[in-house]
């Protein structure tokens, strides 16, 4: 099963573009994302759970380094995917249908 990476705001404060930075540091050290801009928010509620997710979507025009995975608590793997043709997670094929259209429509 294939997710988008992501985490949690760790104050309140904390922006979305600065959550994204201290998230892919904390995440992939290696990798160096530049130009990066917001995409959009999903709000996202768990089925029959009271559990919210909001989600700030973001690209990047700019990605060098490489893919090493810094927290292997979280992570188990990693690799760059064609999203449309893996297994995703709920919320990975939500962002995606949203996002980037008819290519992910199942």
């Amino acid at each position: 099963m294939w997710t988008l990476p992501g985490g949690k705001r760790k104050k309140p404060r904390e922006s979305a573009k600065a959550c994204l930075r201290r998230e892919l540091r904390e995440e992939l050290p290696a990798l160096r994302v530049r130009q990066t801009k917001l995409l959009g928010k999903i709000k996202n509620t768990r089925r029959g759970k009271r559990a919210k997710n909001d989600h700030a979507i973001f690209t990047a025009r700019k990605v060098t380094g490489k893919l090493l995975i810094g927290d292997k608590g979280e992570i188990d793997r990693v690799q760059w995917v064609n999203p449309a043709r893996v297994r995703l997670t709920r919320t990975a094929r939500q962002v995606c249908h949203s996002f980037l259209g008819e290519v992910f429509r199942e």
